[in-house]
């Protein structure tokens, strides 16, 4: 099984804040299962281009333990 949720609110046109929420069962018998949380902030920087910075933690012994990066998006 595997579930998920998220919210996102718009602080202003350009920026937005958001979480969101990831379990999944252990895949085979014995395994553990995977509780994550994610934190992100999404900035536009022109009509074509998104940054978007994340934070993500687990709550798991089989889920990371804290993880952070970007991703910069270009429109074509």
């Amino acid at each position: 099984w595997i579930a998920g949720a998220g919210a996102s609110y718009r602080l202003s046109p350009g920026v937005s804040i958001g979480g969101d929420y990831y379990w999944q069962e252990g895949t085979r018998v014995g395994s553990g299962d995977i509780s994550e949380a994610t934190a992100w902030t999404s900035l536009r920087l022109s009509a074509r281009t998104r940054l978007v910075v994340y934070a993500t933690t687990g709550f798991s012994t089989n889920s990371t333990d804290f993880a952070t990066g970007a991703t910069l998006s270009l429109r074509l």
